[in-house]
């Protein structure tokens, strides 16, 4: 198991303290713990061309920065994806973000499914090739960094050059995956 999600199960897990309570005019949930609202979450629940017709994800949302890892976010979450099931719907990341590591770690481990149409998922098989070396198409020695992808769905590999000093304006780049795939399988 790894690291990250042992460390989630075990200071993350669902707060059976946390109460939380929908309120249907604005499609907004509020976690309290005891009578204090520690945080927040609030559906998206327009049609949306980007997620199928039983899907919703959060628009937004929040956890007052004293109370984050303690469950809160967890339960909010829980709480939503219940009463969505209830209703025949399901919860996904939103479309609208980039997923940081962390928030696509906690997709992925929450809903494998949920995760494949976001960039991180779509460029995960690509990392293997972060350190190999390459040619920019400028012809300046590079390495690769890290395989991401754009809002629309675009892969690239960012690059650091190799011939310029650490922190130099002019040390990264990046570019379109298949166009460097046949240097790194060659």
């Amino acid at each position: 198991m790894r690291l990250l999600q042992l460390y989630r199960r075990i200071n993350e897990a669902h707060n059976p303290n946390v109460k939380v309570k929908y309120f249907s005019n604005n499609d907004v949930y509020h976690a309290y713990l005891g009578k204090k609202k520690v945080g927040h979450a609030q559906l998206w629940v327009y049609s949306d061309d980007r997620v199928g017709e039983n899907e919703r994800y959060v628009w937004k949302s929040a956890v007052q920065p004293e109370y984050k890892r303690q469950g809160v976010a967890t339960a909010l979450y829980d709480a939503i994806a219940n009463d969505l099931e209830s209703k025949g719907q399901k919860l996904i990341p939103s479309p609208d973000t980039q997923l940081s590591q962390e928030a696509y770690e906690f997709w992925k481990a929450r809903d494998p499914e949920s995760i494949k149409k976001h960039g991180k998922y779509l460029a995960e098989p690509y990392q293997k090739y972060a350190g190999q070396p390459i040619t920019a198409s400028n012809g300046r020695p590079a390495t690769i960094w890290q395989a991401v992808a754009s809002m629309d769905g675009e892969l690239y590999f960012t690059y650091r050059y190799t011939d310029t000093p650490e922190g130099s304006t002019n040390s990264v780049g990046r570019a379109p995956i298949e166009t460097l795939m046949d240097q790194l399988q060659g």
